[in-house]
């Protein structure tokens, strides 16, 4: 059975959030070094 629409774009939105959440603590840890 196919995950719903919603289902889909929510596990996204999560992915993206943690993707982004990783390039900020990256940012933090090289701003720390320069």
């Amino acid at each position: 059975m196919l995950a719903s629409l919603q289902d889909i774009l929510d596990t996204v939105k999560a992915n993206n959030l943690t993707y982004h959440q990783k390039l900020m603590t990256l940012g933090q840890y090289c701003r720390a070094f320069i």
